[in-house]
């Protein structure tokens, strides 16, 4: 979940989607391949009575992130990625995790930020550990 304050507006949104790491070949180090985030969606959980425009509570949205680079040394695979929606929203998704046998476990982090002129920027941020196996 991530809360994010725009003057007397704030908004807790809650973003879920599935992660996926493809490396080409896990036979040589460094490793490498591709990240994924698919079938995400981003979740409007409360708002305050300040908040007169943009998304309001149970309102819901999709989004996800392209194919970005990832690898590394088993011991430290990585990858980071950043978009912009053109209406002022940068999102930065990063990784920092390993490798043992074929399951990686790592920290993925979420942050935000929005510069909407009206309350300046605003910055939200979210991680979570995540467990990923083959499928």
């Amino acid at each position: 979940e991530m809360t994010l304050t725009f003057g007397s507006c704030v908004r807790v949104e809650r973003y879920a989607g599935l992660l996926a790491i493809e490396f080409d070949s896990l036979d040589s180090e460094p490793l490498s391949g591709r990240a994924t985030i698919e079938g995400g969606r981003n979740d409007v959980l409360t708002t305050t009575a300040g908040c007169t425009s943009g998304p309001q509570a149970g309102q819901s949205s999709s989004w996800g992130m392209d194919p970005t680079p990832a690898g590394g040394p088993k011991s430290n695979i990585t990858f980071s990625s950043t978009s912009s929606n053109g209406a002022g929203a940068t999102t930065t998704m990063s990784f920092q995790g390993s490798l043992s046998g074929d399951t990686v476990t790592g920290t993925l982090k979420h942050a935000l930020r929005i510069d909407n002129g009206q309350f300046g920027v605003t910055t939200g941020n979210a991680q979570v550990n995540v467990t990923l196996t083959p499928h």
